[in-house]
């Protein structure tokens, strides 16, 4: 699919620039992706994926927030 393709596409275009190193992670500020995306990502052997969402971090996350860190803006 086309997610697959960007996906491992990028990750291989990422390596490519860094030799010597594997992405293991997939990071996208500001909650830009969904669960759709990150659950693809895991699927495609990425260790993690996160987003960075405004607000707290809580100290007891449900399942769904345990892979969206947040921020506070100033």
């Amino acid at each position: 699919t086309k997610l697959d393709f960007e996906i491992n596409g990028a990750k291989q275009r990422i390596e490519a620039n860094i030799p010597n190193y594997k992405i293991v992670g997939l990071l996208s500020p500001n909650g830009s992706y969904d669960d759709l995306v990150a659950n693809k990502a895991l699927e495609q052997h990425y260790a993690h994926a996160t987003t960075i969402d405004s607000g707290y971090n809580s100290l007891s996350p449900t399942a769904y927030e345990w892979g969206r860190l947040k921020r506070v803006s100033t």
